[in-house]
């Protein structure tokens, strides 16, 4: 999760802050704009880029297999 940066505009998705990223990957991945995330009282404390989706998914099998 990165923090909100008032320039930027969102995706109308929220994903709560407690969301595992395999469940929500999808779904992130589709949106053009960064995606919401949301506390449990349903305010935006951050958002998250499908950039940062694939690195946490693929970043360090992708850095392995360059460094071989």
């Amino acid at each position: 999760m990165d923090p909100i940066d008032s320039s930027e505009e969102l995706s109308d998705l929220q994903v709560s802050k407690d969301a595992i990223i395999e469940t929500v990957a999808e779904a992130v991945l589709s949106q053009q704009k960064p995606v919401a995330v949301t506390d449990a009282d349903n305010n935006v404390v951050g958002a998250v880029h499908s950039s940062k989706v694939i690195h946490v998914l693929f970043g360090s099998r992708a850095e392995t297999e360059n460094n071989e």
